[in-house]
């Protein structure tokens, strides 16, 4: 078996000084040194070192050039790749491979909570995870695989489905009630269905500032924003799916937003029974997306905008 390595930087291609988390080229060996101490097999690692960076400088620059290095390498004679990377905008990445890179075999994206030589990281576990889920050829397609703080389990997650961290925590989640699937001791167990991205299979030059505006809801918003700086709007309403639509802000932004035709989507509103606030979302042309990962959501704006679509049709359509 042959499984290719991508090392990207992030905490878990960083080490721990005396006043910082900084990168560290010679961990991304040490990962996989660790797994063959640990796991004596078979398998042959090749690694692909393209850039190395902490995630929060994610930009326009690493999402091109590694997209275009695993939609070439899932041609080659790989059972697998696995990416590493870091935790802060793992989502990101995750949603701009599933969206551009057709996966006839498995792509998972590892990541760690502290740099490998501290006794608390999960970095190895994430690893060695990710190989017994392409070892037992679970799925193909692209996926994020994470040990949350309290699980006996690393989670093995669809990567459009895995949503943005909770405030001042480092626990992975999807947008499922399970993870797509869950291994523990090197035995998968498959619990949820894949989701099957249509992904456009061509090289993306993602363009350096998408103008997409992300409002997350809070009480006294006045609305003011340029709406003319922006290619789309991203709204997160409150838990419960609601906004305060009895703000006259709101329904002046959503206007100036018609009159621009910039488009306005509006996440996470499930159906069933509503709350009365939610009656005039259709008034203010509001697209409603009822169930969706605002990273993966953000990243497909990210796309259209780069690609010159039009971006409403591309959400909804593509």
């Amino acid at each position: 078996m042959k499984i290719l390595v991508v090392f990207t930087g992030g905490t878990i291609g960083s080490s721990e000084g005396k006043k910082w988390i900084s990168l560290d080229q010679e961990t991304n060996y040490t990962l996989i040194e660790n797994y063959k101490k640990q796991n004596p097999s078979d398998i042959v690692f090749e690694v692909s070192h393209p850039y190395s960076i902490l995630s929060e400088n994610l930009s326009n620059v690493e999402l091109t050039c590694l997209c275009d290095i695993v939609r070439e390498s899932v041609k080659k004679d790989y059972d697998g790749i696995i990416v590493t990377h870091g935790t802060d905008t793992i989502q990101y990445m995750a949603s701009a491979l599933a969206y551009t890179v057709k996966a006839q075999k498995p792509i998972v994206l590892v990541s760690a909570n502290f740099p490998l030589e501290n006794p608390l990281s999960n970095g190895n576990e994430n690893f060695k995870s990710a190989v017994d889920f392409i070892k037992n050829k679970t799925a193909n397609g692209v996926f994020v695989a994470y040990k949350n703080k309290n699980s006996e389990y690393v989670e093995v997650h669809n990567a459009t489905s895995v949503i943005s961290h909770a405030e001042a925590r480092d626990d992975l989640f999807g947008l499922q009630e399970k993870p797509f699937a869950r291994v523990n001791q090197g035995k998968v167990e498959k619990l949820g269905k894949e989701v099957l991205q249509n992904a456009l299979d061509k090289k993306v030059e993602f363009c350096e500032f998408p103008k997409i505006l992300v409002i997350n809801s809070c009480p006294g918003d006045d609305f003011s924003y340029q709406i003319e700086n922006y290619n789309a709007v991203l709204i997160k309403p409150f838990h419960s799916g609601t906004l305060d639509t009895e703000n006259k802000a709101l329904h002046e932004f959503c206007k100036r937003a018609n009159q621009k035709d910039v488009p306005v989507f509006l996440t996470n509103v499930n159906g069933g029974t509503a709350y009365e606030s939610s009656k005039t979302y259709k008034q203010l042309s509001l697209m409603v997306l009822p169930y969706c990962s605002i990273p993966a959501i953000y990243m497909k704006i990210w796309i259209a905008v780069s690609l010159g679509k039009e971006v409403k049709q591309f959400v909804l359509n593509e």
